[in-house]
């Protein structure tokens, strides 16, 4: 930060691009809490008396990475090419010696191979944008001067364009993974899941002698 007193054209361009660097951050902290959640949500596994934990206990993992991170388990996990979507045998697979009932319940996206790698060359992007932002901006600007201060300015008009370029996709993942555990949590609240997946059978809805 500047350690002499601006002049008050700069000090006016230097708020002007302090707001719109705190604007840029806001927005990709928002979706890397969109990200985190898709990511602790979307496959979640264990017996009957761990589940809920389990689902915790994921949330807490991926609260401690970073957003590359987060990403890398994005894409090719929840966000897939169909010509690499994996098979239904390869993920509801239980642990062997099971003492209670057990539970997979997973969630992806599928694109295809064009898709998918216009989608992970976006969210490569956006990482390599926000850990710009975040490590090397006073490094790239001189925000003591009237040219650096416009110089900045102009680089965070166009950071935003390219981090709301992704808004739309990001909100329509977020709604998908909502959707799915919506219908998950309505099925779990359901006396056939009790019956299914607590007692080992299902209803019949009628009785026999």
């Amino acid at each position: 930060m500047p350690t002499t007193p601006l002049p008050e054209h700069v000090e006016v361009l230097h708020r002007e691009f302090q707001r719109k660097f705190g604007r840029n951050l806001l927005r990709l902290q928002e979706y890397e809490r969109l990200i985190k959640a898709i990511v602790a949500e979307h496959d979640i596994a264990g017996s009957s008396s761990d589940l809920f934990d389990n689902r915790t206990a994921q949330y807490d993992a991926v609260a401690t990475k970073t957003m590359g991170q987060v990403v890398g388990s994005l894409v090719g996990k929840y966000i897939v090419p169909t010509s690499n979507s994996p098979s239904s045998s390869s993920t509801d697979e239980p642990p062997e010696n099971l003492t209670k009932p057990w539970a997979r319940m997973t969630s992806r996206i599928e694109f295809s191979e064009e898709n998918f790698k216009r989608i992970e060359q976006s969210l490569a992007t956006l990482v390599a944008l926000r850990n710009d932002l975040v490590h090397h901006f006073l490094e790239k600007y001189d925000i003591e001067s009237e040219s650096g201060c416009l110089a900045a300015d102009a680089y965070l008009d166009e950071s935003f364009k390219v981090i709301d370029s992704t808004h739309e996709e990001m909100v329509q993942w977020a709604r998908h993974s909502a959707d799915t555990r919506a219908a998950m949590a309505s099925f779990i609240s359901s006396p056939e899941f009790e019956d299914l997946f607590v007692h080992g059978a299902q209803k019949s809805g009628s009785d026999h002698g």
